[in-house]
């Protein structure tokens, strides 16, 4: 069970996900058959916190609250975030943000590390993906 690494990059006033499909598969050792996982009846929850040390949650997609959709037997689960959402990502946490590279020749802002868990019909969570957020201010 390998867990990928992805960075993430919200542009502040415009909408994320609708281009962020992410697919997930599963390969049989033994035969070398992909299949698509079955998401069909799973929950999802994405977090991106402060830190790691004593981190606070600053943003919360789940399927519960519409933030995340799984597509069923696709092996695809999109993130949800509005351009209104992610304005209020940067009215709340820009101003204490570190500069952290460029995006698109644009300053980009680290909001802190996110990770993806699935847990499926009866099962226990299992992380998918991994990687750091960043905030890039409107132009």
């Amino acid at each position: 069970m390998t867990t990928g690494a992805l960075d993430i990059y919200i542009v502040v006033g415009t909408s994320f996900g609708s281009e962020q499909n992410w697919t997930f598969s599963t390969k049989n050792l033994q035969t070398g058959q992909v299949t698509l996982d079955n998401f069909t009846g799973a929950t999802a929850r994405m977090v991106v916190s402060s830190g790691f040390f004593d981190p606070v949650d600053r943003l919360l997609l789940t399927t519960e609250n519409g933030g995340l959709i799984l597509g069923g037997a696709t092996g695809v689960i999109t993130p949800v975030i509005t351009g209104e959402q992610s304005r209020e990502l940067w009215e709340e946490y820009g101003s204490t943000l570190e500069p952290f590279g460029v995006y698109v020749q644009r300053q980009a802002y680290l909001l802190g590390p996110w990770d993806l868990h699935t847990t499926m019909l009866g099962g226990s969570p299992r992380r998918r993906l991994q990687g750091n957020c960043y905030l890039v201010p409107e132009a």
